[in-house]
């Protein structure tokens, strides 16, 4: 086994600059707020008093917290700062029961731990696929743990949708994970 530690030279990537695939105001009741983390910009967004969406990158267009926005970018800074384990914040539904179910196991593993897509398909069912595909569609990451999904034999998998072992996505997921001390086979 070999483990991650967060000053392991693994160097992330990750573009700072604005991401016009984000809008501006993107949720249904206009609040937004986009914040500086160690993993590169974040941008939030809120339905209500629920979050709704993690996104990496910065929209353009100006911030509107509300108080789940603002107490979400607290929590994130003392998740960075190793203060904090387990976040604590209302979330929007996840889309279908099956995701529930997927979202449930993620937050099921706990800080510092790895599951695998084969292990939360025998759980909660479904197939290694299925799983992989409820991570992909995981709105809320960091928050809903996507990044501690592994592929078979602790193989990285994939994070945010992309695959590419050198590619930013996967250079974030290491990161997260060395961050929080996982041990990676």
């Amino acid at each position: 086994m070999t483990s991650l530690a967060a000053d392991q030279t693994v160097v992330p990537r990750f573009d700072t600059r604005p991401d016009p695939s984000l809008t501006p105001f993107g949720s249904v009741d206009g609040h937004q707020l986009a914040i500086e983390t160690p993993a590169g910009w974040i941008t939030l967004t809120a339905v209500g008093d629920k979050l709704d969406t993690l996104n990496f990158g910065h929209a353009d267009g100006g911030d509107r917290p509300n108080e789940v926005l603002q107490e979400t970018a607290r929590q994130l800074e003392a998740y960075f700062d190793g203060d904090l384990k387990a976040f604590d914040l209302p979330l929007t539904d996840a889309p279908t029961p099956h995701a529930e179910a997927v979202r449930q196991a993620m937050l099921d593993i706990p800080y510092g731990g790895t599951g695998s897509y084969g292990g939360i398909a025998q759980a909660y069912g479904g197939s290694p696929r299925s799983v992989g595909n409820a991570c992909r569609n995981n709105k809320i990451a960091i928050i809903v743990p996507c990044h501690r999904v592994l592929g078979a034999g602790g193989k990285i998998g994939g994070f945010g949708g992309s695959t590419d072992p050198n590619g930013p996505a996967l250079n974030r997921k290491r990161w997260l994970l060395a961050h929080e001390g996982a041990t990676l086979l």
